[in-house]
């Protein structure tokens, strides 16, 4: 999990509120694993709400729509 969050290869940022966000984290590996992580400014706390294997067609999916970008 921390090679993930320390290097992931695509990243997604959405909004949850007015107070909040979540971001997913996508490593490419023999299985790729996408992080989904909530953070929540007014609450003052930061949470892996879900962590769970995704098929590279998901993945060129979310990057199609625009809802992951490739990182570094």
């Amino acid at each position: 999990m921390k090679e993930i969050i320390e290097n992931p290869d695509y990243i997604g940022v959405y909004k949850l509120t007015d107070s909040g966000i979540h971001i997913e984290l996508i490593k490419k590996a023999e299985t790729n694993i996408l992080i989904g992580i909530d953070i929540n400014d007014t609450r003052d706390y930061i949470y892996v709400s879900t962590m769970y294997p995704i098929t590279d067609g998901k993945i060129d999916s979310k990057l199609f729509s625009g809802k992951l970008i490739q990182w570094q």
